[in-house]
């Protein structure tokens, strides 16, 4: 039945739950494993809807019926004390959230040592959640866990070092070792790229980026070379409200070369010309305002990159004379 939930037909599967639910609990009791399991995928529907106090409640009723069948040390406990401490976590009960990421961390540890990728999870569950809490030094330390973990297992090139990477570049945000940070998210970015191509995560990533080097250039020229470096894969784009989607050139006083981030200055009440490309064609065009329109950094590789200016480029000439 967990194809349903796969298929967005969430109200379908939490029918087709609770029926089973209710044919368990006649046949075999309440204290059986599948009456359990039964237990947590409607905890996981009500999850998906946003329904915490739901959620909540029917994984505690699984958490109740596993400890009874299995005792403490088992690996379903500790799994049920995951997804309980990640409602917690989304409900900002931050320190009830760590008390039962840490329970399942120990339990983990206890059966499968310090080298799996469950393991992995929970220590990088609990340092996102120290990070929520503002306590970085604990972020930091559990997240440097969950990666040396993943890494150990899967090598570099795997999305749980991409969100771990990530999760440290964070961090390192927050306390403001923009280098560090840096660092890390180009590593997170590095992995995005090679497994997925461009995809949400990407954009999400490439921006912070982004802004970090318009941060570092603004305090030293030393970023300058690693920032073209960066940028010279990347081009503007510049979506409409009905979602057409332009390369942008010119902003204003930004243009195509400019070092000064274009996400903190394309909003404006009287956005002025503006120059967009669209299938090789470039043209200066106006707004009444920026309202439903996005601006986003796209990958498309050194070589389209190039292309780009040296269109813009042909075209400010003639556009001058």
């Amino acid at each position: 039945m967990s194809i349903y939930s796969n298929q967005d037909k969430y109200n379908y599967a939490l029918r087709c739950y609770k029926k089973a639910l209710k044919i368990q609990q006649t046949l075999l009791g309440k204290w059986h494993p599948d009456v359990a399991l039964s237990y947590n995928n409607i905890g996981a529907i009500y999850d998906s809807h946003g329904h915490s106090a739901l959620a909540l409640d029917s994984y505690e009723k699984a958490l109740e019926i596993r400890r009874k069948l299995f005792g403490e040390n088992h690996l379903d406990v500790a799994s049920t004390y995951n997804n309980i401490g990640t409602i917690y976590h989304y409900r900002r009960y931050y320190t009830k959230a760590l008390k039962y990421f840490e329970k399942a961390l120990n339990i983990q540890l206890s059966l499968l040592g310090e080298k799996h990728p469950d393991v992995s999870l929970s220590y990088n569950n609990i340092g996102y959640t120290y990070y929520e809490q503002g306590n970085y030094a604990n972020a930091l330390e559990y997240s440097q866990r969950a990666l040396e973990i993943q890494k150990s297992i899967s090598g570099e090139l795997h999305l749980n070092v991409a969100v771990s990477y990530s999760s440290i570049g964070y961090v390192y945000k927050s306390l403001r070792n923009y280098s560090k940070a840096l660092s890390n998210f180009q590593k997170s970015l590095f992995i995005y790229l090679n497994l997925y191509g461009n995809n949400n995560n990407v954009v999400k990533i490439s921006t912070i980026i982004y802004n970090l080097y318009c941060f570092l250039l603004e305090k030293s020229s030393k970023a300058n070379n690693n920032f073209k470096k960066f940028i010279s894969d990347y081009a503007y784009t510049f979506t409409t409200p009905d979602e057409e989607e332009y390369y942008l050139l010119e902003y204003n006083n930004w243009y195509l070369d400019s070092v000064e981030s274009i996400f903190n200055n394309y909003k404006s009440d009287n956005p002025a010309n503006i120059v967009l490309m669209k299938d090789g064609k470039m043209g200066i065009y106006h707004l009444d305002n920026t309202i439903g329109c996005e601006v986003s950094l796209k990958y498309i590789g050194e070589k389209e990159k190039e292309g780009i200016v040296k269109a813009y480029n042909n075209w400010k000439v003639e556009n001058i004379k």
